[in-house]
């Protein structure tokens, strides 16, 4: 039925190697059942003037034992002759394919296991034959439970019942049964000491690789290929057998030695590994042509520990417990009761006038120690020495160190721990204080040489605690399930230098924990000073709630909230604004920008937008001086809607993880700063330049691109600029946009944008005929500018595009919308009696259609403005009101009159009263007059000239050219108080601007250079 392989050799591997091979041998052959069951082990490179590791425990093993066991003795001759050089003196692979080889051809199963492994069948099954007889072919795995040393040291290793007894005792009394997980391919962590498989499939797949002589992941890699050759599936055998394994690392090994082991190349033969045939070694591996010697064979304590144990846990372990060594996310969490055994076994060797010191923040884990230690009968109670304890002290005094990485889930109560920063900064901070006493005592240690206690560290099996440790203490590589290791400080030679590894772990050790210069305050903040969020700044204080890793470049919010807390200057008498620098916002794979909701002090101020994941991007809040007022400490939540998943963007880009990457992440951020309003005030006539150079920019939100030479590009549906006014005035104001590139191109010529004014509407762009440099004019609400309120003016841009769908790039997925070069705002052009209105590209008047402007009205060129649909509208404000009726004149220069259309019926209305009508049919340049009358612009302050046109007429519908628009007639000037207006030189200024253009094309073309040389250089 069932062929177990094991190997060894005569040597002292780990501690008490002899016992608890001898209670593993009688163990496994107690639940071996079938006639043709069989345990082989492979005695590999014993000495040739040594006997046999068998043979030295042979009067310990039972009736039963020797019955069943093989023993191949493998000299150190074949060995050489197998491997040639290497560090280790005994080879799993070649072991267990020698066994493999010349295992009973009777026996379906092999057991693959090591002599440290007691099994257990669970009911209904009487033993492990009958476990695994009906089972279909496939890689069967157990988890491994720990077994304390000081409690298998107490087994009677010639009574496996009682053993097996003890162990089904007091694996839930002790609270010892917890399961580890790892990778899918393996389901559990340590999977070599149970793996059941069939004997044909090893066969199949040629045995061990043989390649793998530096030791470690031999195991691993079994996994993987038979979980490749099974079609991607690791049984479990959990459900019908428990599997103990008795724990070896009191003594450390060179082989449980983390920072100096040599191992097999992790990538090469698991990570990488894609077929599970050693094609290589087909007809060599497990010496078929070798003759093997085969060995025929004719025919303890501390009695404290359980019963320590059982008192100082009182009710036994009710389910298993769940760890996950691969967790990344609430790695300060352990169960206590589980971890107590394996930190008593640690100290049941001591004498009992040995002191302790505890030096952590899990009080139940302190209570436990405290009163095991007092089960075991040492003198002295555990000694609470806090987190910030005085290393002077503790080196003196004691003679073992606890250092707790961990903390108690019980007792917080928290509802849901998603990730780390979803525990309190205090209690994680206290974590970054162990460190640093931990850090402090190491160091010291190296000059209190007489007297050195030994260092045991709780929690430190796993991610950047492990680390951290290992950079200044020699400690045992223990397995993730003790969560307990022990050692010594590095002294001397042994210190370790603190390269670029070290700097990753400090980094992590002061983001999640506040390892450094920390100390339980928050700043008082300095205006217009930065508070540095990258890591060569002091953060740590500032900081609350998810923020994740930090780096040379920032912290990312990781999960959905984190703070920031400061204490506002001491004279904050006024609002202050925070400008939060963003240098990446997390994009997913379905291109979802990043939302951030922004509140102070519990009250919701901003929502931002983020739409680029590299850039930098300063978001802005304005803070209330009502709701700083008083405040000793004040809280800026950021609250992140939509943090994506690092794994899902990671498998999207098609990229490789080990393991899983449970980040959630948002934005990064690289830092704060705060100042009052005064630097951002804005005067009327001030220009904002939005180029690269200039501090337009510093006005915008969050939702533009960064600057260039030619300006910024609004980026998604909505952009907008806040205006914080320095002076009032009771004047109309108008502001005006110099815009000089639009997303659109011939097969995209529409594009609607809307222009608010905190959140009034007052334009709607919809005519872009060119993506020149142009300017367009808006008026804004009469309130604006009449307090020092700030005003928001926001650009929303209906259907924004790529540059990579426009074909403008190969990368660029922004939507974008308008560039913006510059900004002005000023108060509205008056207009005085008998002065001229020029309404061509570059006059002042085309302000008077206000937001009529690529909606009624054509965006002007030399030759005036065209009309657009049926109604059109011009706005004339007046220095002062008329009083009596007044002539009127302008200058028409083209209509839309052609052929069968020959006259365009116009329409001309003041403040609502009909003035004119018109029939045009000329479309050479030509003047109008008509009357205003007194009852339409008497004590009138403005007036509302409105031109409908019945019939308008595109140029595309009469053959004129691509532009589909309906157009009436071309405005070029107005004068109202004259009958006469002179018509300009329209082909002279033509000529003139088309030679300015020539002329500068030159300049242009060494501005174009310029650009590019600065763009790929």
């Amino acid at each position: 039925m069932i062929s177990v392989i094991l190997y060894g050799r005569n040597d002292s591997h780990g501690y008490n190697l002899h016992k608890r091979a001898a209670i593993s041998l009688n163990c496994i052959a107690e639940v071996l059942t079938d006639p043709d069951d069989e345990i082989l082990f492979v005695d590999y490179n014993t000495p040739n003037d040594l006997p046999t590791f068998i043979e030295a425990i042979y009067d310990t093993l039972t009736s039963a034992a020797k019955a069943r066991l093989r023993v191949f003795r493998v000299r150190p001759e074949l060995h050489a002759r197998l491997v040639g050089h290497t560090h280790l003196a005994a080879l799993e692979p070649h072991s267990r394919n020698i066994a493999i080889r010349r295992a009973n051809p009777r026996n379906r199963w092999v057991l693959l296991t090591n002599t440290d492994m007691v099994f257990l069948p669970r009911a209904g099954f009487p033993s492990l034959s009958a476990a695994v007889q009906d089972l279909a072919d496939g890689l069967y795995i157990l988890p491994r439970y720990e077994l304390p040393e000081p409690l298998w040291e107490a087994f009677p290793r010639t009574d496996p019942q009682a053993v097996m007894q003890a162990c089904e005792d007091l694996g839930r009394k002790l609270h010892l049964e917890e399961i580890t997980l790892a990778f899918p391919y393996m389901r559990f962590d340590q999977p070599g000491d149970f793996q059941l498989v069939p004997r044909q499939a090893l066969y199949g797949i040629h045995g061990f690789d043989e390649r793998m002589i530096h030791g470690w992941h031999a195991d691993s890699n079994m996994c993987k290929r038979f979980y490749l050759f099974y079609g991607k599936r690791t049984e479990s055998l959990a459900h019908r057998v428990k599997g103990y394994h008795c724990d070896h690392t009191r003594v450390a090994t060179l082989a449980h030695r983390l920072d100096i082991k040599l191992e097999n190349n992790l990538n090469e033969f698991v990570f990488g590994l894609e077929d599970p045939i050693a094609h290589h070694q087909g007809d060599t591996w497990g010496a078929p042509g070798e003759p093997v010697e085969e060995l025929d064979f004719s025919s303890d304590p501390q009695a404290r520990f359980t019963a320590a144990l059982e008192t100082a846990l009182g009710a036994p372990q009710q389910d298993d417990y769940l760890a996950d060594s691969n967790d990344l996310r609430n790695f300060v969490a352990y169960h206590a009761a589980h971890v107590l055994p394996h930190l008593a076994g640690n100290l049941t060797t001591y004498p009992r006038s040995a002191r302790f010191a505890y030096i952590g923040s899990n009080p139940r884990m302190f209570s436990l120690a405290d009163r095991c230690i007092d089960e075991l009968g040492f003198t002295h109670p555990l000694f609470n020495a806090g987190v910030t304890p005085a290393p002077e002290l503790l080196l003196a005094d004691y003679d073992l160190l606890i250092f707790d990485f961990g903390l108690d889930p019980d007792a917080l109560k928290l509802d849901n721990v998603a990730r780390v920063t979803d525990w309190p900064r205090d209690l994680r901070y206290r974590l970054g204080d162990v460190a640093k006493s931990l850090e402090a005592c190491a160091l010291l240690a190296d000059s209190h040489r007489a007297h050195v206690p030994d260092f045991l560290v709780i929690n430190a099996n796993h991610h950047i605690f492990r680390q951290f440790a290992g950079q200044f203490l020699l400690l045992s590589e223990t397995p993730y399930a003790t969560h307990v290791r022990k050692g010594r400080p590095r002294i001397g030679d042994e210190r370790l230098y603190r390269g670029h590894t070290w700097k990753y772990v400090e980094d992590d050790m002061r983001s999640f924990f506040g390892y450094g210069t920390w100390e339980n305050t928050v700043p008082r903040v300095t205006l217009r000073e930065a508070i540095d969020f990258t890591s060569v700044g002091q953060s740590s204080r500032y900081k609350d709630g998810n923020w994740g890793a930090m780096d040379f470049s920032g912290t990312w919010i990781e999960g959905h909230s984190a703070a920031i807390l400061f204490a506002p200057p001491e004279r904050a008498d006024d609002d202050l604004i925070a400008f939060i620098r963003v240098n990446e916002a997390f994009i997913g794979p379905e291109d979802e920008p990043i939302r951030v909701r922004a509140s102070f002090e519990g009250e919701t101020l901003a929502r931002w937008t983020l739409f680029t994941r590299y850039g930098i991007t300063v978001c802005k809040i304005l803070l209330p001086a009502r709701l700083i007022a008083g405040k000793s400490v004040c809280r800026i939540e950021l609250h992140v809607e939509n943090p994506q998943s690092a794994q899902r963007v990671a498998d999207a880009l098609g990229q490789k993880t080990i393991g899983h990457d449970p980040r959630e992440l948002g934005v990064k951020v690289q830092q704060v700063t705060f100042t009052n309003k005064d630097p951002w005030r804005y005067s009327l006539g001030e220009t904002l330049d939005f180029t690269e150079h200039a501090r337009g920019i510093d006005h915008a939100d969050e939702c533009w691109t960064q600057p260039d030479e030619l300006g910024a590009w609004t980026i998604g549906p909505e952009a907008g600029i806040i205006i914080w006014p320095r002076e009032t005035t009771a004047v109309p104001v108008a502001i005006t946009f110099t815009i000089n590139d639009a997303v659109i191109d011939p097969d995209h010529p529409d594009m609607e944008a809307k222009v608010t004014v905190n959140g009034q509407q007052v334009a709607v762009w919809t005519n872009w005929p060119t993506r020149n440099t142009h300017d367009r004019t808006v008026v804004l609400p009469p309130e604006c500018f009449r307090s020092l309120d700030p005003i928001r003016v926001a650009l929303h841009v209906k259907n924004p595009r790529t540059s990579f769908a426009l074909g403008w790039s190969t990368w660029d997925k922004r939507p974008r919308g308008i560039r913006l070069n510059k900004v002005r705002l000023a108060p509205v052009l008056q207009y005085h009696l008998g002065g001229v209105m020029d309404f061509t590209a570059g006059g002042e008047a085309v302000a008077f259609v206000g937001d009529s402007l690529g909606v009624e009205w054509a965006v002007p060129d030399a030759w005036g403005f065209w009309t657009i649909g049926k109604r059109a509208e011009i706005l004339v404000p007046f220095d002062r009101p008329l009083t009596e009726s007044v002539p009127m004149a302008v200058v028409i220069s083209d209509c839309m009159v052609h052929g069968s259309a020959a006259k365009l019926p116009v329409v001309v209305k003041a403040n609502g009263h009909t003035v004119a009508e018109w029939t045009l049919d000329n479309r050479k340049p030509h003047t109008r007059s008509f009357t205003l009358p007194a009852e339409a612009v008497a004590a009138a302050s403005t007036l509302t000239l409105t031109f409908e046109v019945s019939d308008p007429r595109s140029p595309l519908s009469v053959g004129w050219g691509q532009d589909p628009n309906p157009l009436g007639f071309r405005l070029a000037r107005a004068v109202i108080g004259k009958k006469e207006i002179e018509i300009p030189d329209f082909e002279k200024h033509t000529r003139y601007r088309t030679l300015k253009r020539i002329l500068g094309l030159p300049r242009f073309a060494v501005h174009v250079a310029r650009v590019l040389l600065q763009r790929y250089r």
